[in-house]
C-alpha cells in the first residue's frame, strides 16, 4: 500500500540553493510548521515528509528541534501538534496589524447588524489569513446563513482553487452597500 504523494505546503523558491546568505535548514523547519497551515489535528513525521517533501529523518531531526524549541508539541499518540512557541512568535505580528483596531468598531456594528460573525483576512500568497474576528450572539439575525457561506467558502480552500480575491471583494462590497442602507 503506497503512500499518496502531497503537494509541499508551499512552492520552493527557485534559485535559493544557490545563495550563499539562504539558511536552508530554517527553510525546511519553515516547511515543517507550514504543513500545519491548512490541515487540522495532528501530524507523525512520516505524514510531515510526505508534505513537505523532505525525507523522514530530516523531518525527525527538525520535528525534535522544534519540539524542544516549544514551536511543536507531541501528542499521546506521539504526533505532532503546532505549540505554544508559535503563537508567542506570531502574536507581535498580530498585535501591531493597526487595521484590527481601526476595524473593530465597524466590526462590531456590521456583526450586531448581520447576527452573525465578521471576520478581516489578509491574503498570504494565494491563501487568506484571518486576523481578526468579532462575534455576537445576541443580535436578531438578518443576512446570517448568506454571511456564514461567504465566510465558509473562503475559508476551506485556497483562493486560487475556489473564491477568487476580486469575487470576495464584490460580496463584502454588496454586504457594505446593503449595510450602509
Amino acid at each position: 500500500m503506497g503512500t499518496a504523494k502531497v503537494a509541499p505546503s508551499r512552492p520552493k523558491p527557485p534559485g535559493n540553493q544557490t545563495d550563499p546568505s539562504f539558511a536552508t535548514t530554517l527553510a525546511h523547519g519553515l516547511d515543517v510548521l507550514a504543513a500545519f497551515r491548512n490541515r487540522a489535528g495532528a501530524l507523525s513525521n512520516a505524514e510531515l515528509a510526505v508534505h513537505t517533501g523532505l525525507s523522514r529523518p530530516t523531518v525527525s531531526r527538525l520535528t525534535y528541534t522544534l519540539a524542544q524549541l516549544g514551536y511543536l508539541k507531541r501528542n499521546a499518540k506521539g504526533r505532532f501538534e503546532p505549540g505554544l512557541g508559535i503563537l508567542a512568535t506570531a502574536y507581535p505580528v498580530l498585535s501591531a496589524l493597526k487595521v484590527r483596531q481601526m476595524a473593530r468598531p465597524l466590526m462590531r456594528d456590521f456583526a450586531a447588524y448581520a447576527g452573525g460573525t465578521v471576520s478581516i483576512a489578509m491574503p498570504f500568497g494565494l491563501d487568506f489569513i484571518y486576523v481578526e474576528t468579532l462575534r455576537t450572539t445576541d443580535a436578531v439575525p438578518r443576512w446570517n446563513r448568506f454571511i456564514h457561506t461567504v465566510i465558509n467558502v473562503s475559508a476551506t480552500a485556497p483562493a486560487s482553487t475556489s473564491v477568487r480575491p476580486w469575487g470576495i471583494c464584490i460580496v463584502l462590497q454588496a454586504c457594505a452597500t446593503a449595510y450602509s442602507a
